[in-house]
């Protein structure tokens, strides 16, 4: 009598660690699942905000060449320090 609740107990014990593997599983997918959704649109914007960024150093590059490409440098051309009020 006492094998047999011995088998019972083993066989019950078995199967709550099965349901506990299971349960576990399935929490953590349905956690997995909920943070996917949540991190879907951040990561979006992540990829909307790089690609804004990307163009703003683009666009800085440009303008500080434009700004480069409009000095003039003038070598040996005296200055004048007191030049005449007109």
């Amino acid at each position: 009598m006492e094998h047999q609740f011995q088998i019972l107990f083993d066989k019950m014990k078995f199967e709550m660690q099965k349901q506990t593997v299971e349960l576990k599983e399935s929490i953590t997918n349905s956690i997995m699942e909920k943070m996917d959704e949540k991190l879907k649109p951040i990561l979006a914007e992540n990829k909307d905000l790089q690609i804004k960024l990307l163009n703003l150093e683009r666009e800085v590059e440009y303008l500080k060449r434009d700004k480069k490409h409009n000095n003039i440098i003038l070598f040996k051309l005296n200055e004048k320090k007191n030049l005449p009020q007109v």
